[in-house]
């Protein structure tokens, strides 16, 4: 697992980090920013079945 993003870092990734917060797959915690685990993993599993193949 990555390390959380302090708020000053990335500078040049800003808008992007932005959009992410506002859809809500990172989130502000402690003056960092982490991914919101619980969305990203039900956002980006639920396609794929157990031996990554894409659910039809």
């Amino acid at each position: 697992m990555d390390k959380p993003i302090s708020k000053h870092e990335l500078k040049e990734h800003q808008e992007m980090i932005k959009h992410l917060l506002t859809k809500g797959n990172l989130v502000e915690s402690n003056n960092r920013i982490i991914p919101n685990f619980e969305k990203i993993k039900f956002k980006f599993l639920k396609d794929y079945s157990i031996r990554g193949l894409v659910n039809q």
